[in-house]
């Protein structure tokens, strides 16, 4: 069956966004709304291939996404995020709070998804185009697809031996910044530390890479 919006439903929703979080949730989560965001985090998360031995969406990480998606329409509907539903323009149109509502949910399984891509214990150590971070920056090839400044720095031989050198978290939190170009919220989850930690964790690493450089300077 699927993921439908309702005109009531869309009416509790536009009740919640108008008065900021204070009424209307009960009545959307329960008209549709519940059916709805679990639909679209269990499909989200299978297309990533995010599923059990069945094939099927993990439950966990389904029941973990929606728990994502309700802080972040809370948080919306309180203002304190960009991005909230246009009520005045849509506030006729279920389909459009339906489509509106499935990308909060996608962007929250993407969210789901880099966070995950570190273990419960630490820094997981992913790939680099194939190679893995602990087997050292020694194929020019690995690195031919990421961003042009990363691309100059790798190639110095001196920055390609810098980085080897470097404990495998430093090169874990470098490669996040640099490679996969993660925001500083990105790393913050995935490192499960506030924002501000994350920034002094970059810069810490960065520091320990330009020291040991020749002119000590990582640009």
């Amino acid at each position: 069956m699927p993921a439908m919006i309702s005109a009531t439903s869309l009416s509790h929703f536009v009740s919640f966004v108008q008065s900021r979080g204070n009424r209307g949730w009960e009545g959307f989560w329960a008209d549709g709304g519940e059916n709805f965001v679990n639909l679209k985090a269990s499909e989200g998360l299978r297309k990533r291939h995010v599923t059990n031995g069945s094939g099927r969406s993990d439950p966990n990480a389904v029941e973990e996404v929606v728990s994502m998606t309700i802080l972040k329409l809370v948080r919306i509907s309180a203002g304190d995020l960009q991005g909230g539903f246009n009520v005045a323009r849509n506030r006729n149109s279920p389909s459009a709070l339906a489509g509106w509502l499935g990308r909060v949910v996608n962007s929250q399984v993407h969210d789901y998804i880099r966070m995950h891509r570190c273990t419960r214990d630490g820094i997981k150590l992913v790939s680099f185009d194939g190679l893995e971070l602990n087997d050292g920056f020694d194929s020019p090839h690995a690195i031919e697809r990421h961003e042009r400044s990363w691309q100059q720095l790798l190639a110095k031989d001196q920055v390609i031996h810098a980085m080897n050198r470097l404990d495998e978290s430093d090169r874990s939190i470098l490669h996040m910044a640099y490679a996969e170009g993660k925001s500083q919220r990105a790393i913050a989850l995935c490192l499960r530390v506030s924002p501000a930690s994350a920034y002094r964790l970059v810069s810490a690493a960065r520091n320990r890479l330009a020291a040991l450089l020749p002119d000590g300077s990582v640009t």
